[in-house]
């Protein structure tokens, strides 16, 4: 285990020893997607011998009642009431596996719990729900179980999962956990704003430039705003440049002109009061709030906040994917489920057993109706009857989904979290508080390369 992955994994800040994990020396490439991911690697194939599948299916069944704790990060009220529903059918529909579905937070006060759980080797959940960029470092260091034997066992269609939200799972080519609530960025529009000064939709970044300046001259009010410290937002923004600021093979790619000159045209903007960089803590709901009364053009934030904004908007809206530059892609981002590796053997099978009904044909589709999140299989994508039904419940995802290939996986480097810290916390500096562009940007690649390369 390097230095900067132990680092990585004691991102809460809180003393404790990774002792207790068990250790493994697979490590993940940094490449990034260029384009729409392809179909995850296949696990390995069944036994063909039956004797043998009824064996390895055996060893992954629940031998005796348990109870286990499900951790998860659905602080909606919507969603969390869709979860604790499945998780009382699953409870309901057999006697062995009694499931516990509790909200804990953040995904940072998942990890600080879930750690200290961790070092103390007691209190661990049976399942817990963790962002996507932590999952290789989990992988990497022996936390997070392969789900690979599991599939295999169980004949799980793994293949029907969302391409865009299963790819950035594997690590060395296994499974280490499975999307729940998986996210992208879109922008929501104040349709009213548009139909009064008779605008339309941008689509790209030269549209987005003719939005905001004609929305600030006609009403004083932004027209674009872009939380600049919330690496998900920034991350897929600077991606679309065409070049990928987290680079390859320990390199950043910051060196590049074009993400150069974005910055450099959007710190104009900002500066003319066209748009607004925004950071600092509370920002999102400030901004979201503002978007709700009518304070602002538009603004790019997470597809999770969509029942949010249908419910409190007092403006006509309309979202959809993000602006195109020289690419349009948009990065999967939100909750994924990981079994914990150090649990017992019982636990982990009760876990699989949960977490396989929960992305089951009938259960995923209760879930995105209910949840309004994206749909987690292809199948459901493709099935008029539930896209109908999400459409008419949420109904900015009927520009949404139609553009599912847009939505592709972050670089896949276990240093994304501390990287594009980093590159936020100098884009702040750069866009907000005026420091020299030349030197400041070189810190910054200086500081992300020194990074990625696991020093």
């Amino acid at each position: 285990m390097t230095k900067k992955l132990l680092a990585l994994l004691l991102a809460a800040a809180i003393p404790f020893s990774l002792a207790a994990c068990s250790g493994s020396s697979s490590s993940t490439s940094s490449s990034s997607q260029a384009a729409p991911a392809s179909s995850a690697p296949a696990s390995s194939a069944a036994p063909a011998d039956s004797a043998s599948e009824a064996a390895d299916a055996s060893a992954y069944e629940v031998t005796e009642p348990i109870t286990i704790q499900f951790w998860h990060s659905l602080a909606n009220e919507t969603k969390a009431a869709a979860m604790a529903k499945i998780a009382e059918d699953f409870n309901a529909s057999q006697d062995m596996v009694t499931v516990e579905a509790s909200y804990m937070g953040s995904y940072a006060a998942i990890e600080e719990q879930f750690m200290a759980a961790q070092m103390a080797k007691t209190g661990l959940p049976g399942l817990c729900v963790i962002n996507y960029p932590q999952i290789p470092v989990y992988a990497i260091n022996g936390v997070a179980e392969s789900l690979d034997p599991y599939i295999q066992a169980s004949g799980f269609d793994v293949e029907d999962i969302v391409d865009g939200f299963i790819s950035p799972l594997y690590v060395e080519g296994e499974l280490y956990a499975l999307p729940i609530a998986p996210t992208f960025s879109a922008m929501y529009f104040n349709q009213d704003m548009a139909d009064e000064l008779g605008l339309t939709i941008p689509e790209t970044w030269e549209d987005m430039k003719t939005w905001s300046k004609t929305v600030y001259e006609a009403t004083g009010k932004p027209g674009y705003a872009l939380q600049i410290d919330v690496a998900n937002q920034l991350n897929f923004v600077l991606m679309n440049t065409g070049a990928d600021p987290l680079g390859s093979d320990g390199v950043s790619g910051l060196d590049d002109d074009r993400l150069k000159n974005w910055v450099k045209e959007f710190k104009e903007m900002c500066d003319a009061g066209y748009m607004q960089a925004l950071s600092g803590k509370e920002t999102g709901s400030t901004m979201n709030n503002a978007f709700m009364n009518g304070e602002l053009g538009s603004f790019q934030g997470t597809s999770t906040i969509i029942p949010e904004l249908l419910e409190g908007a007092k403006i006509k809206m309309t979202a959809t994917m993000p602006y195109k530059i020289e690419t349009g892609y948009c990065t999967t981002a939100g909750a994924t489920m990981f079994i914990p590796a150090v649990n017992d053997q019982n636990m982990k099978n009760a876990a699989w057993q949960f977490m396989s009904y929960l992305l089951s044909q009938e259960k995923a589709k209760e879930w995105i109706i209910a949840s309004g999140n994206y749909p987690l299989r292809k199948s459901l994508a493709e099935d008029e009857e539930v896209i109908g039904a999400i459409f008419d419940k949420w109904p900015p995802y009927r520009d949404l989904l139609p553009q599912m290939d847009r939505v592709v996986p972050k670089n896949s480097t276990p240093y994304f979290d501390s990287a594009m810290k980093v590159i936020c916390n100098y884009m702040v500096e750069i866009i907000t508080n005026n420091a020299d562009f030349d030197s400041t940007w070189d810190k910054m690649k200086a500081e992300t390369d020194d990074i990625l390369a696991g020093n």
